[in-house]
């Protein structure tokens, strides 16, 4: 599959760029961030849901007009739905996670609400109450133990009310979104956005005439349930039933996530149109004043033909222990669903088979849920007797200096929504050792190395292939360098011709495959 493959619209569709269907006045667009701001609450770091949000509002503030541009949260201190200027906040303040938390949370400390009483119970009570409506009962202690823990100093700020909050110099002021839109505006959900505090605000926002437009990463917790923890799976499921009704264009981020979201819609009469919209093969984004520079790093000083030397002056001891020999890199959360346990089974295959010259496996990524067998592996084998390191929550400056100086990645993943770290290595001239399973195909499509992600044994040989086999790793290199691939840039156009063009030109394929299908497909 080539990048001319990539449809900007569903099967059928024809791309049109036209104005709202009220005249020629164009519709304001809201881009929601309820989750992702709760998210930056909690964690320093993207995953790939925030990275696609943060990416295409940064693409998006270079193509639509500042008057036109918003974003929208569900406050879960009141339930209510505000929105803000993008342009008042800065594109590029989503780029980085510490920024945004300090644009919309206080960071200074107030010693009166130490003394202040009802401010600690009123941020002890807003947190319980928002802990027990968001999220599953079982997940309550582990969450709650980690968002107190890393949330601490909220006890001894307030949080700046909209109006004096500051992105550097600049003022937010947040309105009620009843009190901006107007019928025909778009609201676009390309974040998780599954916790219930939400659909009602986003069933009131389609109520009064907004067109909604809800991107799906992935059916896993309906798919692979098994790899997903607490009852999930039943709150995926609830969310993306609502869904039906308040969504008038679903949006797929592959053709794999498109065939599993349009089978389970035959479940249901009533079926929304969904808009096929791939994402980036891309490098990371980061921003080079926070991100990317030291005041102490002269990075100047340093020709380029030391460009280790140059690169490894910012990271720390654990990501510079990394390249003392050569590494193989695999991006992600340590979680079931990325099937780590069969990788590092792999490995050690490998090593036991007299490959002693193997490079090292740095898995980079913090720790997700049902770790304990990932654990006890490394544990008894002694991190696969010290060929494996650990790398958590890695910063993007941490992750884009593992890319560019890895032999090669691996994504063996049994399902994804779409694979951003297989598209970020072939973006860093690497190739991948890779699932031949749901969307990863497509982001791999010739430029890497497939292996079945239910096998050792076969993930094991196509790492094999890799390592010693130098000139087909070349190879793989060579066509990854004259294949143009797919940028934010691109995407953003694609989802700008979806959000203009007329509802009645998104038609559904018909040649829908069944649920049982689309499961056993993946």
């Amino acid at each position: 599959m080539k990048q001319a493959d990539f449809p900007a619209l569903a099967q059928g569709q024809v791309p049109q760029h036209v104005g709202t269907a009220q005249g020629s006045t164009e519709p304001k667009l809201f881009f929601d961030i309820s989750s992702f701001l709760n998210y930056v609450l909690v964690f320093r770091n993207y995953s790939g849901i925030q990275r696609v949000v943060a990416m295409v509002l940064s693409e998006m503030a270079t193509r639509v007009d500042a008057d036109r541009l918003y974003v929208s949260y569900v406050s879960h201190r009141d339930g209510k739905h505000y929105c803000v200027r993008l342009d008042a906040i800065g594109a590029e303040t989503f780029l980085v996670p510490t920024e945004l938390r300090r644009v919309f949370f206080s960071t200074s400390i107030n010693l009166r609400t130490l003394l202040d009483v009802r401010h600690i119970f009123r941020v002890i009570r807003d947190e319980l109450r928002w802990l027990l409506r968001a999220r599953p009962i079982q997940q309550l202690p582990l969450f709650a133990l980690r968002k107190l823990g890393k949330g601490m100093a909220s006890l001894f700020r307030r949080n700046r009310p909209a109006t004096q909050a500051k992105p550097g110099k600049a003022r937010i002021t947040r309105r009620k979104l009843s009190e901006v839109v107007a019928p025909g505006d778009r609201l676009i959900l390309l974040d998780s956005t599954w916790s219930p505090i939400f659909t009602d605000a986003f069933v009131r926002a389609h109520r009064d005439g907004m067109r909604v437009y809800s991107l799906v990463h992935d059916l896993i917790p309906l798919v692979h349930p098994a790899t997903t923890g607490g009852d999930i799976p039943r709150v995926f499921y609830n969310w993306l039933k609502n869904a039906l009704d308040y969504t008038d264009v679903f949006l797929a981020n592959s053709r794999s996530t498109h065939r599993d979201l349009d089978a389970f819609q035959r479940l249901y009469p009533l079926r929304k149109p969904i808009c096929d919209l791939p994402l980036a093969q891309t490098r990371l984004k980061m921003r080079d004043d926070v991100e990317n520079r030291r005041a102490d790093a002269p990075l100047g000083d340093i020709p380029s033909e030391y460009v280790l030397a140059r690169d490894i002056i910012p990271r720390d001891t654990h990501v510079r222990s990394a390249v003392n020999t050569p590494f193989v890199l695999c991006v992600g959360t340590n979680e079931p669903r990325k099937n780590i346990w069969r990788l590092l089974m792999a490995w050690k295959m490998l090593v036991d088979q007299g490959l002693a010259d193997i490079p090292r496996l740095v898995l980079a990524g913090r720790t997700g849920w049902q770790c304990d067998d990932l654990k006890n592996m490394l544990h008894g084998t002694g991190h696969v007797y010290g060929y494996v390191t650990l790398i958590e929550e890695p910063s993007d400056a941490d992750l884009e200096f593992l890319y560019r100086h890895c032999v090669f990645t691996a994504m063996p993943s049994p399902y994804e929504g779409w694979g951003l770290p297989v598209g970020e290595t072939l973006s860093y001239g690497k190739t991948a050792v890779v699932s031949n399973t749901s969307s990863l195909p497509e982001v791999g499509q010739d430029m890497v190395e497939y292996c079945d992600p239910n096998s050792i044994e076969s993930i094991a040989a196509a790492v094999r292939r890799l390592v010693e086999d130098p000139d087909r790793r070349l190879a793989l290199e060579a066509r990854i360098a004259t294949t143009p691939l797919r940028s934010w840039g691109d995407v953003t156009s694609d989802l700008l011709q979806i959000l203009n063009a007329p509802l009645h030109d998104m038609r559904d394929d018909p040649h829908r495959p069944s649920l049982r299908d689309a499961v056993a497909e993946t």
